[in-house]
């Protein structure tokens, strides 16, 4: 079962990232990903609450600042009883560090969201917490070889 769908989650907050600044000013990857993102929405018509854009800051890293306002955001309208998918077009776009990775998930968890990924299902199944590992940690490598 879908996490998202447990909760009945209608909204969702798009987390989107890149790591360099030559990437924000010559890619066009933040813009790609919050489009994918918006595609997946709107294919199983969910509202887009906030876009939050991570500019130039390594996945490595756990204290960015986007992501510090996102989880403001979050811890914000988790007091009002809004429930929300974080969206991310993919796990390496989230964090490059598995520890970080599922750090940073259970805090969207505690605050009553979940974290979806458009290119993987996470799911409370065996076989999806097995990807999402593997995921997490060939992230972890990428970003080392970089």
């Amino acid at each position: 079962m879908n996490s998202w769908r447990y909760l009945k989650c209608s909204s969702v907050v798009i987390y989107c990232r890149v790591s360099s600044q030559k990437q924000v000013r010559e890619g066009n990857g933040l813009d790609s990903q919050e489009a994918k993102c918006r595609t997946w929405c709107k294919s199983r018509n969910l509202n887009v609450l906030r876009v939050v854009r991570e500019e130039g800051i390594s996945g490595g890293e756990k204290n960015r600042p986007a992501l510090m306002r996102m989880f403001s955001f979050l811890e914000e309208i988790s007091k009002k009883g809004v429930r929300c998918i974080v969206l991310v077009e993919d796990l390496n776009r989230w964090s490059r560090e598995t520890v970080n990775h599922f750090m940073l998930k259970q805090t969207i968890t505690s605050l009553g969201h979940s974290l979806q990924s458009v290119n993987m299902s996470l799911d409370d199944t065996d076989e999806s917490k097995l990807m999402e590992t593997l995921s997490a940690s060939v992230s972890r490598y990428e970003r080392k070889k970089n």
